[in-house]
């Protein structure tokens, strides 16, 4: 089931984190978005996550 979740997943990701990248508060609530996720899905699959999250940070820095 969490497999079939995870292009939504990660699309919420990148939009999640685009709508945050110009304001200066954004590594304070990617923590808070990373620490919601950790509560609801597998840890495996949240490393995963985070990594992507942590890629789409890079590209845009």
């Amino acid at each position: 089931m969490h497999d079939l979740a995870f292009p939504f997943v990660v699309l919420d990701a990148f939009f999640f984190y685009n709508f945050l990248a110009d304001k200066e508060i954004k590594w304070y609530i990617i923590l808070l978005f990373v620490n919601w996720r950790i509560r609801n899905i597998t840890i495996a699959f949240q490393l995963a996550v985070f990594a992507l999250i942590c890629y789409f940070i890079n590209l845009t820095d």
